[in-house]
């Protein structure tokens, strides 16, 4: 069974590697990785693959008479990468948050420039 009336949450992230100059999607809940050659290719790989993985394992499940979500934990460092990515996110909309309302409020500089303008007429 699933939890959550057969709904799961599954955390993944994606990222560009500049070196060869391919995307991976990575689901840490699931160990599965995948790569393509752009964000929207690799995101839709991935989703495939979540699927085509959950059901044969959930098919499996039920012929064993074992009840549950087939989740499959990634290593440390995989998990921990997509935690630092989702900091790292969560900080950086804070901080874009901020900013805006700063300048929305006060229309003294741009943080952004840091250049100042200011004429008290």
């Amino acid at each position: 069974m699933l939890p959550n009336n057969n709904s799961v949450k599954l955390r993944a992230y994606a990222f560009h590697d500049k070196k060869n100059g391919k995307y991976y999607a990575v689901c840490i809940d699931l160990d599965l990785v995948d790569e393509g050659s752009s964000f929207e290719e690799v995101i839709g790989k991935m989703k495939e693959n979540i699927v085509l993985y959950v059901g044969t394992e959930l098919a499996y499940y039920k012929s064993k008479g074992i009840t549950g979500f087939p989740y499959r934990k990634s290593s440390l460092d995989v998990i921990l990468r997509y935690h630092f990515l989702a900091t790292a996110y969560h900080v950086s909309f804070i901080v874009n948050m901020i900013k805006d309302r700063y300048r929305k409020y006060t229309g003294l500089f741009d943080l952004n420039t840091q250049v100042i303008h200011f004429n008290p007429a």
